[in-house]
């Protein structure tokens, strides 16, 4: 009576095995699926997506010209800094940043000026993040509120 429920079990076990080989056979195309367990005539091809679909428009930025400030500590020029920045905006205030572009680079400039000597007082490396959100604010105030979507920090080298 053992014999016999083992020699079952033992012809259970395998048929599974068998079975479950050929399902993965027929589901990666080894074998033919003869019983339509995984038809593809209902599956549709996925839509190849345009970068402008995935992604949206692509953000409006506009240049600025390169600033360079001089960090004088003890009375002696020590490093001079240079920053070159981007500002993301709405397209529809273009024309709103080529009239006051000017003063928004000056602004940057004197806040620049005065934030760097202090900053170096205490750190050996300028903390760009740091500048990135002192710019941010300087646009908001020379700008307006919410007419600044971002301040990128295109480039940045001492020397």
């Amino acid at each position: 009576m053992k014999k016999l429920l083992k020699l079952g079990l033992i012809v259970i076990v395998a048929l599974l095995v068998v079975g479950g080989g050929v399902v993965g056979a027929m589901k990666f195309g080894f074998v033919p699926d003869v019983l339509g367990l995984f038809s593809t005539e209902g599956a549709a091809e996925p839509k190849e997506l345009t970068p402008l679909e995935q992604f949206g428009q692509p953000p409006f930025l506009m240049s600025m010209k390169p600033i360079e400030i001089p960090v004088i500590m003890n009375g002696q020029v020590v490093r001079r800094s240079n920053f070159r920045f981007r500002i993301q905006i709405d397209p529809k205030d273009a024309a709103m940043f080529q009239y006051a572009g000017h003063k928004l680079h000056a602004e940057m400039f004197e806040a620049l000026m005065g934030f760097l000597p202090r900053h170096l007082e205490t750190r050996d490396r300028v903390d760009l993040m740091a500048v990135k959100q002192r710019m941010r604010k300087v646009a908001d105030l020379v700008l307006g509120m919410g007419k600044v979507k971002d301040v990128l920090i295109q480039g940045y080298f001492e020397r």
